[in-house]
Protein backbone atom coordinates (compact mmCIF):
# COMPACT_ATOMS: atom_id res chain seq x y z
CA UNK A 1 0.00 0.00 0.00
CA UNK A 2 1.49 3.43 -0.86
CA UNK A 3 1.65 6.14 1.52
CA UNK A 4 -0.99 8.11 -0.80
CA UNK A 5 -3.44 5.42 0.08
CA UNK A 6 -2.59 5.62 3.88
CA UNK A 7 -3.46 9.04 3.82
CA UNK A 8 -6.70 9.53 1.88
CA UNK A 9 -5.88 11.36 -1.26
CA UNK A 10 -7.46 11.67 -4.42
CA UNK A 11 -7.57 8.04 -6.02
CA UNK A 12 -5.14 7.66 -9.19
CA UNK A 13 -6.79 8.64 -12.97
CA UNK A 14 -7.54 5.07 -13.41
CA UNK A 15 -9.62 4.05 -10.41
CA UNK A 16 -11.46 8.07 -11.20
CA UNK A 17 -12.24 6.36 -15.04
CA UNK A 18 -13.44 3.15 -13.94
CA UNK A 19 -15.77 4.72 -11.15
CA UNK A 20 -16.73 7.34 -13.98
CA UNK A 21 -17.43 4.20 -16.16
CA UNK A 22 -19.25 2.55 -13.12
CA UNK A 23 -21.98 4.80 -12.69
CA UNK A 24 -22.58 6.20 -16.13
CA UNK A 25 -25.36 3.91 -16.54
CA UNK A 26 -27.03 4.76 -13.52
CA UNK A 27 -26.64 8.64 -14.39
CA UNK A 28 -28.07 8.03 -17.67
CA UNK A 29 -30.74 6.22 -16.55
CA UNK A 30 -31.65 8.52 -14.10
CA UNK A 31 -32.41 10.97 -16.94
CA UNK A 32 -29.90 13.34 -14.68
CA UNK A 33 -26.16 14.42 -15.40
CA UNK A 34 -23.56 13.68 -13.72
CA UNK A 35 -21.47 17.33 -12.74
CA UNK A 36 -18.36 16.29 -11.00
CA UNK A 37 -16.97 13.15 -9.53
CA UNK A 38 -14.61 13.35 -6.80
CA UNK A 39 -12.94 9.98 -5.80
CA UNK A 40 -10.93 9.58 -2.44
CA UNK A 41 -9.24 6.48 -1.74
CA UNK A 42 -8.43 5.69 2.29
CA UNK A 43 -6.23 2.41 2.42
CA UNK A 44 -8.53 -0.11 0.78
CA UNK A 45 -12.01 1.77 0.55
CA UNK A 46 -12.74 4.43 -1.89
CA UNK A 47 -15.18 7.47 -1.03
CA UNK A 48 -16.80 8.94 -4.05
CA UNK A 49 -18.84 12.12 -3.75
CA UNK A 50 -21.35 12.61 -7.17
CA UNK A 51 -22.26 16.28 -8.03
CA UNK A 52 -25.90 15.58 -9.86
CA UNK A 53 -28.16 17.31 -11.76
CA UNK A 54 -31.30 15.53 -11.57
CA UNK A 55 -32.52 18.28 -14.04
CA UNK A 56 -36.37 17.82 -13.23
CA UNK A 57 -37.81 17.23 -9.61
CA UNK A 58 -37.19 14.56 -7.47
CA UNK A 59 -37.48 12.58 -4.30
CA UNK A 60 -35.17 12.30 -1.43
CA UNK A 61 -36.08 8.60 -2.02
CA UNK A 62 -34.91 8.41 -5.60
CA UNK A 63 -31.60 10.16 -4.41
CA UNK A 64 -31.13 7.30 -1.33
CA UNK A 65 -31.70 4.71 -4.24
CA UNK A 66 -29.43 6.39 -6.98
CA UNK A 67 -27.19 6.57 -4.08
CA UNK A 68 -27.20 2.67 -2.87
CA UNK A 69 -27.32 1.83 -6.80
CA UNK A 70 -24.43 4.09 -7.12
CA UNK A 71 -22.53 2.35 -3.90
CA UNK A 72 -23.10 -0.85 -5.42
CA UNK A 73 -21.52 -0.62 -8.71
CA UNK A 74 -18.16 1.13 -7.20
CA UNK A 75 -17.96 -1.65 -4.90
CA UNK A 76 -18.18 -4.05 -7.66
CA UNK A 77 -15.80 -2.22 -9.96
CA UNK A 78 -13.58 -0.98 -7.41
CA UNK A 79 -14.02 -2.79 -4.47
CA UNK A 80 -14.84 -1.19 -0.93
CA UNK A 81 -16.64 2.02 -1.68
CA UNK A 82 -18.76 4.76 0.07
CA UNK A 83 -20.79 7.07 -1.69
CA UNK A 84 -23.14 9.96 -1.90
CA UNK A 85 -24.86 11.94 -4.32
CA UNK A 86 -25.08 15.00 -4.07
CA UNK A 87 -27.46 17.54 -6.16
CA UNK A 88 -25.66 20.32 -7.77
CA UNK A 89 -25.81 22.39 -10.47
CA UNK A 90 -21.76 23.52 -10.31
CA UNK A 91 -20.35 20.50 -8.46
CA UNK A 92 -17.39 21.88 -6.89
CA UNK A 93 -16.90 24.63 -9.21
CA UNK A 94 -19.15 26.82 -7.93
CA UNK A 95 -20.79 29.46 -10.34
CA UNK A 96 -21.46 32.77 -10.05
CA UNK A 97 -22.46 34.40 -6.32
CA UNK A 98 -25.98 35.66 -6.99
CA UNK A 99 -24.78 38.28 -4.55
CA UNK A 100 -22.05 39.12 -5.79
CA UNK A 101 -21.88 43.15 -6.93
CA UNK A 102 -23.97 43.52 -10.12
CA UNK A 103 -27.84 42.23 -9.61
CA UNK A 104 -29.71 42.68 -12.45
CA UNK A 105 -26.97 44.85 -13.96
CA UNK A 106 -27.29 47.82 -11.54
CA UNK A 107 -24.02 48.70 -9.40
CA UNK A 108 -24.40 47.78 -5.60
CA UNK A 109 -22.68 49.88 -3.06
CA UNK A 110 -20.16 47.62 -2.78
CA UNK A 111 -18.79 48.25 -6.07
CA UNK A 112 -17.26 51.36 -5.82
Amino acid sequence: MCIRDRVGATAPPKSIATARRAVRGLITESGGELVDMSLVKNGRTYFAALYYDPQRAISADEIDTLTREVESALDKALGPSYAIVQISKFGRAWGPDPTDAQVDGAKQPSDS
